[in-house]
């Protein structure tokens, strides 16, 4: 078994003992239930310019239900395909955008634990969250021969998140968050079936190997 592997279930073991704690606690102390359903459609528009690979935009939507005043679930998934800044780039005579294609996704998800949420304002404040993620991407060289085309991108990652969530006016929110976690990001050859890692390149300092740092924010609507 891999070192990333060992990590993963270590961390997952580490996710899975916190909720539960959290939740026993939770329901010691009493949890309020929202009478109707809340949720929150959120978005990235960063990403549209510049995903996980540098030359991808990420087109993510993403949606929060609120479970109760303290606990939530987020899920997200995502089109990745050609940044807004190459697309752009594409309309110009002397750029080469066209030589190849970018196509994949990405599914995410969080669970989060406001420690000081009230159910008026839920989900509003300081949060906690285990997240996990699953990106895939291929990539074709539509100049190279036809066995050297595709290179299958593949990203893994699992986290603890922390962050605040501002509900402005009932209606609109704003989330801004960082994290610490671990990642397994490989490169696969569709035809021989070659794995190779490439998690130790110089595109993820500062941290180089399996850690990974996140910083992020979002941008949605309550419904």
């Amino acid at each position: 078994m891999s070192a990333l592997k060992k990590y993963s279930i270590l961390v997952l073991i580490l996710i899975w003992t916190i909720s539960a704690s959290a939740q026993f606690i939770e329901e010691q102390i009493g949890q309020q239930k929202p009478t109707t359903k809340r949720l929150v459609l959120k978005t990235d528009p960063s990403l549209f310019l510049m995903g996980q690979l540098p030359i991808s935009g990420e087109y993510r939507v993403s949606a929060e239900l609120v479970l109760t005043n303290k606990n939530s679930v987020q899920l997200g998934a995502s089109y990745v395909g050609k940044s807004l800044l190459l697309l752009l780039a594409s309309q110009s005579d002397s750029a080469n955008v066209d030589n190849f294609s970018l196509n994949g996704f990405r599914v995410q998800g969080s669970y989060k634990w406001y420690p000081f949420g009230d159910l008026k304002s839920a989900p509003n404040g300081f949060f906690v969250a285990p997240h996990i993620s699953y990106t895939q991407i291929l990539f074709r060289d539509k100049t190279a021969a036809l066995k050297y085309r595709d290179t299958r991108v593949v990203y893994f990652n699992v986290a603890i998140l922390a962050g605040y969530q501002f509900i402005v006016k009932d209606k609109f929110s704003i989330e801004v968050f960082h994290g610490i976690g671990l990642r397994r990001n490989q490169l696969i050859n569709p035809v021989s079936g070659k794995h190779t890692n490439i998690h130790n390149d110089i595109d993820f300092t500062p941290l180089p190997g399996v850690l990974k740092l996140y910083f992020g924010a979002n941008f949605g609507i309550n419904l």
